[in-house]
């Protein structure tokens, strides 16, 4: 029974004339109380009635006459709202044709036209809103299933995106720990590099203030010493410094040929200076 005062409400699908008295007779004696039945013309209408109002029906009645509907498109067409509302197909009880091809469509209720009981209304609605259970629950099911293997394929990109993250954070450690290895040496190596050209500026200025006077010719040659070692402590203070370079990867380390004098001659004149304040000849042999 409708446990409210309002009528319960169905849909009654149709290409033409219905006589509907018989069909609310057998509602209203099926336990549904007060009904009413609205009649429409189309699939899409009751497919936007259902719609806008999913509560609002508790089912529709599809009268179906197979000689109306030759090719079966018909048929076909109203069949798909068993997945919008519990669907009932009205036939002629001698209509075989169309008693064959809703027996195929197995989700919906069919109901003799002839025949047009309370019984017979209850027991078709009954397999109406069972069978249109167990499609909503299919397509939960599928929805579910859907959904589930888009989550498992989002959380397997988030997995290889997370691994390629962590080998990117690898090789940027890797070279980090390169970049630290490349400034220890560069540190261990080349820092000494630093005081000879250092002391070499300081003993040729001790040269030059002490012996300006009486020897004229130590400015020449040791304002040049200071000029040149000036210059070299320069470059190498430059390299030293600019960090940047080493971090980039940009210092290279290059063997070359060199000649033996010419560097035996720029050591000597590196300390020349030196030496000779310290009273000491250098000679290149």
């Amino acid at each position: 029974m409708n446990p409210s005062n309002r009528p319960t409400r169905f849909l009654l699908l149709t290409d033409g004339p219905f006589e509907t008295t018989r069909l609310t007779s057998a509602l209203t004696s099926s336990d549904h109380g007060a009904v009413e039945i609205e009649e429409v013309h189309s699939a899409d209408r009751v497919r936007e009635l259902v719609q806008r109002s999913p509560q609002e029906f508790a089912a529709a009645f599809a009268y179906y006459s197979s000689a109306a509907d030759e090719s079966g498109r018909w048929l076909a067409h109203a069949a798909q709202l068993t997945t919008w509302i519990p669907l009932v197909f009205v036939v002629a009880e001698t209509d075989l044709v169309a008693l064959h091809r809703l027996g195929r469509t197995a989700k919906c209720g069919v109901l003799h036209g002839a025949s047009i009981g309370p019984d017979d209304v209850r027991r078709s609605l009954a397999y109406a809103v069972g069978a249109f259970e167990q499609i909503r629950e299919e397509s939960a099911t599928r929805r579910t299933a859907v959904e589930t293997a888009r989550a498992k394929d989002k959380l397997a990109t988030s997995h290889a995106t997370l691994e390629r993250w962590a080998a990117e954070l690898e090789i940027a450690n890797a070279r980090l720990r390169e970049v630290d290895d490349l400034k220890t040496k560069f540190l261990s190596e080349d820092s000494h590099e630093i005081r000879t050209p250092l002391a070499a500026v300081v003993s040729a200025a001790k040269i030059i203030m002490k012996h300006h006077q009486t020897k004229p010719d130590v400015v020449t040659r040791f304002g040049n010493t200071i000029l040149v070692e000036g210059d070299r402590l320069t470059r190498l203070l430059n390299e030293f410094l600019d960090l940047t370079k080493i971090e980039a990867g940009c210092v290279d380390w290059h063997d070359s040929d060199v000649v033996a004098a010419s560097l035996v001659d720029d050591a000597i004149a590196g300390i020349a200076a030196v030496a000779d304040e310290k009273g000491i000849d250098l000679v290149a042999d």
